[in-house]
């Protein structure tokens, strides 16, 4: 770990805040501070520009620039995770199609409203962010979805089921969590949602059916609770399973019934309380590790290449003290402390 530590002088009196946002375009640096620091940062970002925000709350703003934003943390349940998540508040948009050169990237950020895709958008990463609702535009014909990567994230809702309908989706989801996930009936033949050791909780299918089309799943935990009726609820023929571990009543087979030889399970009733152990994040209790993935690793988000973190890659703000008064000559000290996890 290499400790930055940067002194920034300001000459104007500002009041102090916890909030910081900087702005990096190649060796120009820029701070900006307050609730307000995010927008004012992507207000003046450019393509391929990177933000960085401390811990605490920011204003969230629509994004359809190819920048980086690095937030300080998701924040999560573990006990290991120590550090103050970055907050974004307030409903926003993204969208963005990735260039030769550059590519949209949020990573480290929690926000517990709702994001919406809109129209058109590619190339774009997701990475170690806890979200509430992500969900498509409603109204914004035929969508498209192109190249998205989703590592290490968590949502409370994602809903691809806008009134839109995606006319093409490539989506790569590893070692993610959705506590609820709501799929299209009316997706394209071109449509692709690959999702890898991850962890779905009370999904609904598209239509009365209850059908989910054209997802290819590998080394998943599917956990429908009493709570849902999941009697309908079922991946077709159009989708493909291998190695998952599916938990709760269904009256079809859960994985199609042209999956059944995957090495596909189906737990009809759970005998434990709760397929996680308590005090974890979605860890799974040690029957269900039993249950091995394609690569033999354990299914769910702690398995696979890439087990889940939530421990951020890139900088993070930890330390921003702004000096009690300004020197004699009006200048005002702020000490700023940066965290590279290497």
């Amino acid at each position: 770990m290499l400790i930055v530590m940067l002194a920034v002088m300001a000459i104007a009196i500002q009041a102090q805040t916890s909030q910081i946002a900087v702005l990096s375009h190649g060796e120009t640096v820029k701070t900006f501070r307050g609730a307000s620091g995010f927008m004012d940062a992507y207000a003046e970002a450019v393509e391929g520009d990177i933000i960085t925000l401390s811990s605490g709350q920011f204003t969230a703003v629509d994004i359809d620039k190819n920048i980086t934003v690095r937030g300080a943390g998701m924040g999560t349940t573990e006990a290991t995770d120590n550090q103050l998540p970055t907050i974004l508040i307030g409903d926003f948009e993204i969208g963005a199609r990735a260039t030769d050169e550059n590519k949209l990237i949020l990573e480290g950020l929690q926000h517990n409203s709702a994001i919406r895709w809109n129209g058109h958008s590619s190339g774009i990463q997701l990475i170690k962010c806890r979200f509430g609702l992500l969900g498509i535009k409603n109204y914004v014909y035929k969508t498209t979805l192109e190249n998205i990567t989703i590592l290490h994230c968590s949502f409370e809702e994602l809903n691809m089921a806008g009134h839109s309908g995606l006319q093409k989706c490539d989506i790569n989801m590893a070692n993610s969590v959705m506590t609820k996930f709501l799929w299209p009936n009316n997706t394209w033949k071109d449509t692709s949602f690959e999702i890898n050791n991850c962890v779905i909780i009370n999904s609904t299918g598209g239509d009365s059916t209850g059908e989910i089309s054209y997802c290819f799943l590998n080394n998943c935990l599917i956990f429908q609770s009493s709570e849902v009726n999941s009697s309908k609820l079922h991946f077709g023929n159009k989708s493909v399973a291998y190695n998952c571990v599916w938990i709760g009543s269904s009256a079809k087979q859960p994985f199609g019934y042209s999956n059944t030889m995957n090495n596909n399970h189906k737990i009809e009733t759970l005998t434990y309380d709760s397929p996680f152990k308590d005090g974890t994040f979605y860890e799974l209790i040690d029957p269900l590790k039993e249950y091995k993935g394609r690569d033999g690793t354990e299914i769910g988000i702690y398995g696979g290449r890439l087990p889940f973190s939530a421990e951020t890659t890139n900088p993070q703000i930890v330390k921003f003290e702004v000096a009690p008064r300004t020197t004699p000559d009006g200048k005002l000290s702020v000490d700023i402390e940066v965290k590279i996890n290497e």
